[in-house]
């Protein structure tokens, strides 16, 4: 063994028996694991049921953001303001049920049915009861707080299964 160090030691680099590095092939990033494909898979799936629910959410919440933007312009001295929330509820109830089951209500059933999504009960029938008639008018403090209830029942409505909850 010690016979072969001077050897190395005196020789010359090309003297050597040694072979040329073989450099290894590139390795591809392709195909890609199943494993990969399989994340690549659910994430499409994840982002797309996302995508959908919210979209669809903002869609359904649509009315309610109109109603709202709505109300708040209403002024409660305005004569005609009792008018507008009773027209704005209406069209709130015809964006969430059936036409057949809101557009015939009036009275105490309308606001029964108003009253059936509250968690208390806030709207009066004296309300809609004077709606059309010259002479009898709501207060702003009564317009006020038809503006709150109608606030609420916007903020409280639930549709399930095309009924009022």
């Amino acid at each position: 063994m010690n016979a072969l160090i001077p050897i190395l030691i005196s020789s010359t680099p090309d003297a050597l028996p040694l072979e040329d590095i073989i450099e290894p092939e590139q390795i591809s990033q392709l195909p890609i694991a199943v494993g990969w494909w399989l994340l690549l898979c659910l994430v499409v799936t994840v982002m797309t049921a996302l995508t959908m629910f919210v979209f669809h959410s903002r869609r359904k919440n649509q009315a309610k953001r109109a109603f709202q933007k709505e109300l708040s312009l209403i002024q409660t001295n305005d004569p005609q303001a009792s008018v507008q929330i009773a027209q704005l509820l209406k069209q709130l109830a015809l964006s969430y049920f059936p036409r057949q089951k809101v557009a015939g209500l009036h009275g105490s059933t309308w606001v029964a049915f108003l009253n059936q999504s509250m968690k208390q009960p806030q709207f009066q029938e004296s309300w809609f009861s004077q709606l059309y008639n010259p002479k009898s008018t709501l207060t702003p403090e009564q317009v006020d707080t038809m503006k709150q209830a109608a606030m609420t029942y916007c903020k409280q409505l639930k549709v399930i299964g095309g009924s009022h909850a």
